[in-house]
């Protein structure tokens, strides 16, 4: 009950950004947590992988400290780039590298502190202890680093979420193997995701960082029906709850919190959910992003921006965070920045359909149909499965003078979902047929299907002083 009037209430404050840029233009208070290197072979590369999770997960709650999501240093296991290009590529002052070697039941880690801009090693210690013990090694791995960058080891809200972790060791190694299945977003995966989850929660039931993932998997899941929909909603706030009660400082409960407000049309339990998040962990770039999301629904554009640029310099190197990226930023009418954003992404992302998809909103929004066209017809070449965006392609396909095919995509959509009435609405939209779309996206929005960019998508800019529209938004919240 207190949570829920914490977050009826609102939890208001002022990000301010701890994170100052050195002379280079990398943040001088921010690290990237490279890749272990296992001298012990394979067999050892769960142990590996568990105390580096542990390492990366406690420095990133190090006050004013930036630290690179794992989605983007990852990347550069066994790279030969140097340092400095590793430390340009991600933004960061300081790279930590270790070397772990497991021998029967003892471990021996040894850590290094690069300074990317000089590319020299500044600081190096070697560590033993039990493998039991991993957990007490990784406080005093942390309590090191931060004497090196000058900072506070962790704040108080900190020690407590690492007071609230598990000690159980085959529960940690069971939450990790979940939490990777997860990365794929396919059904299977997701499924044996929830089943190492449960794995890891019968061995530690307190486990609040697996209750959070086990709401997270849950929420990604697909649902077939408004029925099972339901109740993957209930289960999901059901799971974070238990997370939060457990661990009140837990950031990512809260993020998957969020995400579940912000699918369900709870617009500001969603941003109050989000901003517990952040100031539990701003590192969260996931957070950050999802938060930029809503933002963007709720018609605060600019904001937005603010943190899915936060969002990206966080974790650089993940294609779905750049896309959402520049989708704020054309709909916040920065398209120099959107510009600027898919050049510096075109090498790195080129096969990712999430970045195809960006480049299509950015035409589409400058009027400029074929390349439109042409860039959602290659996200959906890369990514099949996902067939979202065929409205939008009929939509340009209309715009640019293919009406006989825009036509045809509307004789074959023979049901009256929701989700085929808002189809009807945006290729209406493309012929110049406002009385049709607005009727049809009134429809999709009275069956309670609301596209969350409705606000703000050019699609149905010509239609935002219209009766109709302002009633569909007065319907989900959103009217000025």
């Amino acid at each position: 009950t207190g949570l829920l009037l914490l977050l009826g209430a609102g939890f208001y404050f002022q990000f301010k950004n701890p994170f100052k840029n050195n002379a280079a233009g990398a943040v001088a208070n921010s690290l990237a947590v490279m890749p272990f290197t296992n001298l012990s072979g394979a067999e050892s590369d769960p142990a590996c992988e568990s105390i580096m999770d542990n390492i990366y997960t406690s420095v990133a709650l190090i006050d004013h400290l930036k630290v690179i999501a794992r989605s983007s240093s990852d990347q550069f296991k066994s790279t030969p780039k140097s340092v400095l290009q590793i430390g340009n590529e991600l933004g960061v002052a300081n790279l930590l590298k270790g070397r772990f070697l497991k021998t029967g039941n003892e471990i021996q880690l040894k850590i290094d502190m690069i300074a990317t801009q000089e590319g020299g090693q500044f600081w190096t210690k070697t560590y033993s202890a039990s493998y039991q013990d991993i957990f007490k090694l990784t406080d005093e791995v942390v309590a090191d680093v931060a004497r090196q960058l000058n900072l506070a080891t962790r704040t108080a809200a900190a020690e407590n979420r690492l007071l609230a972790r598990t000690q159980n060791l085959e529960a940690y190694n069971a939450f990790l193997e979940g939490r990777q299945l997860m990365l794929s977003r396919t059904t299977a995966d997701l499924q044996e995701s929830l089943v190492r989850l449960d794995q890891a929660l019968a061995l530690d039931s307190s486990f609040a960082e697996a209750w959070a993932f086990k709401a997270a998997a849950t929420l990604l899941l697909p649902s077939a029906g408004e029925t099972e929909t339901e109740k993957k909603y209930r289960l999901t706030e059901q799971y974070t709850l238990t997370a939060i009660r457990i661990d009140p400082t837990n950031s990512t409960a809260y993020g998957v919190l969020g995400f579940l407000y912000h699918n369900t049309y709870q617009w500001q339990a969603g941003e109050n959910a989000f901003r517990i998040a952040l100031q539990h962990n701003p590192n969260d770039a996931q957070a950050n992003y999802w938060y930029s999301i809503l933002l963007r629904s709720m018609g605060r554009v600019n904001e937005a921006v603010e943190f899915s640029t936060r969002a990206v310099a966080l974790d650089p190197l993940y294609p779905i965070i750049l896309a959402g990226h520049v989708l704020n930023c054309v709909y916040a009418d920065r398209m120099d920045l959107a510009k600027k954003s898919l050049e510096n992404g075109r090498v790195l992302f080129d096969n990712s359909f999430a970045y195809h998809m960006a480049s299509a909103y950015r035409y589409m929004a400058q009027t400029e149909y074929t390349q439109a066209t042409a860039e959602f017809n290659r996200a959906l070449v890369l990514n099949p499965d996902d067939k979202g965006n065929m409205p939008l392609i009929m939509y340009c396909e209309a715009k640019r003078g293919n009406r006989q095919k825009a036509t045809t995509f509307l004789q074959g959509l023979t049901s009256t979902t929701p989700w085929d009435n808002y189809q009807r609405a945006v290729v209406y939209a493309g012929l110049n047929q406002a009385d049709s779309s607005l009727y049809y996206l009134k429809k999709a929005a009275d069956e309670g299907y609301y596209f969350r960019d409705t606000k703000v998508t050019s699609v149905f800019e010509p239609y935002h002083k219209t009766l109709a529209f302002r009633a569909v938004l007065r319907r989900y919240n959103l009217a000025d």
